[in-house]
């Protein structure tokens, strides 16, 4: 990734994050992902049909790609994540626990449906530390309304 330019002065890639730290290539995936996101937003912001990916439900929350972590305003006490996208975080940011004891088995509904955790990890955020939940479904990190209050968040559904 160092190489030495026509000036003999070394380039290097750096990238920052509050959450943890992110690799080189990572960093560029994620700045090519923003860059290509921006640019189908300007051309496409009138467009009513505009859809920026191919995707299924079941591979837009693979362990390929980290998708960050969503309010959810249906999830009122726990904080979930399905476990692909716990495994796609730890490609993002390393190794992070999951703890299975007593403690970390819950049922949570989505939908119709309800599923069991495998376990909860805590994952280090910008606005502080958070307990995710981890079941075996195809779903993204969803923060819940509890821990946004605990965090001290402001979640406005009604006016924005």
């Amino acid at each position: 990734i160092d190489q030495i330019n026509e000036d003999n002065r070394q380039d290097v890639d750096l990238f920052l994050s509050n959450a943890g730290n992110i690799s080189s290539s990572v960093g560029k995936e994620i700045l090519i992902n923003l860059a290509r996101l921006s640019i189908n937003h300007l051309v496409n912001a009138n467009a009513d049909d505009f859809y920026p990916e191919k995707s299924s439900f079941i591979s837009r929350y693979s362990s390929e790609t980290f998708r960050g972590i969503l309010n959810d305003s249906g999830a009122a006490t726990f904080s979930t994540a399905g476990y692909q996208q716990y495994k796609a975080y730890q490609n993002v940011f390393g190794t992070t626990p999951l703890i299975t004891n007593q403690e970390s088995k819950i049922r949570v509904k989505f939908g119709k449906g309800t599923a069991e955790s495998m376990g909860f990890t805590n994952i280090k955020t910008p606005i502080g530390n958070v307990k995710f939940y981890i079941v075996n479904c195809e779903t993204p990190f969803l923060l819940s309304l509890q821990d946004m209050d605990h965090l001290g968040i402001f979640f406005d559904n009604v006016s924005n």
